[in-house]
């Protein structure tokens, strides 16, 4: 990164949903889901207010460049799952033909958990939750 570049990093909160959406649609697109995701700006902004997940924004000089979107989840093994706030983990998604994801998290020694003990990741989603619920 060239010495006259202002990068920065900054905690989102619920006045920058509409921004996040934005992101999220730009995102869709590098995945190839044209349909983009269902979520919008007043849902993010709720789920932000009331702590469901958490995000930072990265800029380059005024300009967004990129964010991360987390919420906590519960290891059943270690307690709390990122390094500040003593947690135990942190997992990452990632799809399998995202290289450039791929050779990054490896660079940083994350360990992928397919390969090297695996652990495949498995989905409910709404209609199935729905499934589960009305069966006995």
């Amino acid at each position: 990164m060239p010495e006259s570049s202002n990068f920065s990093i900054v905690q989102a909160g619920p006045k920058n949903a509409d921004l996040l959406i934005q992101l999220i649609h730009e995102l869709a697109q590098v995945h190839n889901n044209h349909d983009g995701p269902e979520i919008n700006a007043k849902i993010l902004a709720h789920d932000l207010e009331n702590h469901a997940c958490f995000a930072f924004i990265a800029y380059s000089g005024e300009e967004p460049a990129g964010m991360a979107l987390y919420y906590l989840s519960y290891s059943t093994w270690q307690g709390q799952v990122a390094y500040e706030k003593w947690y135990k983990r942190l997992s990452l998604n990632v799809l399998d033909w995202n290289e450039n994801a791929t050779k990054l998290y490896d660079s940083l020694g994350a360990i992928n958990l397919t390969k090297d003990e695996g652990w495949l990741v498995y989905r409910f989603d709404e209609e199935r939750i729905r499934n589960l619920a009305q069966d006995p």
